[in-house]
């Protein structure tokens, strides 16, 4: 039994080294990292997917302003790990990393940082709907390494846990020493972060780098295969409506009443369904569930094979494909809580659910919504059963659509320039 015990603390402790190494969380580009030659690098932390595609001309106004430097993207979860490093296979990508300073500190002996960008968040310690500890803050303040936030917002999320709490309680005041600026879209953000003691002077009201992100001339390649599928749901011309980003069921319910609503005028209407959680298994069981309880022949993206017939609705289980989506639909809902302008780069009219699924804790997404929905940019439709009219009348008036896209070109002029104001002012 003595033996028994020994053999386990050997197991621990070999865990333990295990999770204190470097190598352990490097995903792509550890030759790179453990070359012979120190290189100078940025760090970017992008929580999720959402995160890392808004900080798309961030990253791409950095490499051009430091081209020797090294690109480092360390994930805020594991389930996206993939999707970074198709869209920067010449970056390191880093998963997430363990509490404590061991492992940045090897890090910092074989690449020289020179600034460490958060991507909307944390703004504060906590603060944010990813978890994140202060070993990377900690580090940049000890390291005095440059920490920035772009596109800085407060969400309301509760602890994860009692050791949050009280590291934020104990040692919260460290994360606002470590940070250099924190870069808001607005006057309501930089009052967030007044009303959390923030000096004023460390704010900077530069806009938002979603558009700058967004409405942009380059466009991600698709793959052979989506070029397939694409050409498939689009070659008969068939009215196509695609709902991104939706999840809870009454939502996705009446997207899908909408949809058939409007199949009463077109027939062959498609309708692609983007969930957000692709990866949550129980919450796409309750999408398929509801599918299949309406009686609905349906296609699901991931089990495609080569020349196989796509059903009328598609289940996009899939990431970074939507952008391709929007190109070729005539509608885009956007889900709850979720971005509206993505569509507008391509000119789609965009229709949105009630207002009051639109919830301010959920910060950006939420005053981008409410931006274009004053200026009448999008379609806010005020109950679930609007929705379908909403779709027959895009699709059948087209003085409807030169009105709402005239709006939405109003609403969008002169809103980027975020990214050169951000690197203008840390160069100043």
């Amino acid at each position: 039994m003595f033996g028994f015990y020994i053999e386990q603390w050997k197991l621990i402790g070999h865990e333990r080294k295990q999770f204190s190494r470097l190598n352990t969380y490097v995903c792509q580009g550890k030759k790179k990292l453990f070359g012979r030659q120190k290189e100078e690098a940025f760090l970017i932390y992008a929580a999720t997917l959402g995160e890392l595609n808004a900080a798309r001309e961030v990253i791409r106004t950095a490499q051009k302003r430091w081209p020797s430097c090294c690109l480092i993207i360390l994930a805020g979860r594991e389930q996206y790990i993939n999707v970074y490093e198709e869209m920067y296979p010449e970056a390191v990508i880093l998963r997430p990393l363990p509490p404590g300073q061991r492992v940045l500190e090897q890090l910092g002996r074989l690449i020289n940082i020179r600034l460490i960008i958060f991507v909307e968040g944390p703004g504060l310690p906590g603060r944010f709907p990813v978890r994140m500890d202060l070993a990377l803050p900690v580090y940049s303040l000890r390291k005095e390494i440059r920490l920035i936030i772009v596109n800085a917002c407060l969400y309301n999320a509760p602890p994860a846990c009692r050791y949050d709490t009280t590291e934020r309680f104990l040692f919260g005041a460290l994360f606002s020493k470590a940070v250099d600026y924190w870069f808001v879209a607005d006057q309501l953000f930089m009052e967030d972060f007044l009303r959390e003691n923030i000096p004023a002077k460390k704010i900077s009201i530069v806009g938002d780098v979603k558009f700058d992100a967004v409405f942009t001339d380059t466009h991600p390649l698709a793959s052979e295969k989506l070029e397939s599928i694409l050409n498939q749901v689009s070659s008969d011309k068939s009215p196509l409506i695609i709902a991104g980003s939706v999840m809870d069921v009454p939502e996705v319910r009446a997207v899908i009443a909408g949809w058939l609503k409007a199949r009463e005028y077109f027939p062959d209407a498609r309708l692609i369904i983007a969930p957000r959680y692709v990866n949550e298994v129980s919450e796409m069981m309750k999408l398929y569930q509801l599918i299949e309880e309406l009686g609905l022949r349906y296609t699901i993206r991931s089990k495609l094979v080569d020349q196989q017939y796509i059903e009328n609705l598609l289940v996009l289980d899939s990431f970074g494909e939507l952008p391709h989506f929007f190109k070729i639909c005539d509608v885009a809902y956007a889900g709850s809580n979720h971005g509206v302008i993505e569509p507008m780069k391509f000119g789609k009219v965009v229709v949105t659910g009630p207002p009051e699924l639109w919830k301010q804790e959920y910060s950006t997404s939420y005053y981008l919504y409410n931006d274009m929905k004053d200026k009448q940019a999008l379609i806010s439709c005020n109950t679930f059963e609007e929705i379908g009219e909403q779709f027959v009348l895009i699709l059948t008036s087209e003085s409807l659509r030169a009105n709402i896209k005239n709006r939405m070109n109003k609403a969008i002029s002169g809103k980027k320039g975020a990214c050169q104001r951000i690197f203008d002012r840390l160069e100043n």
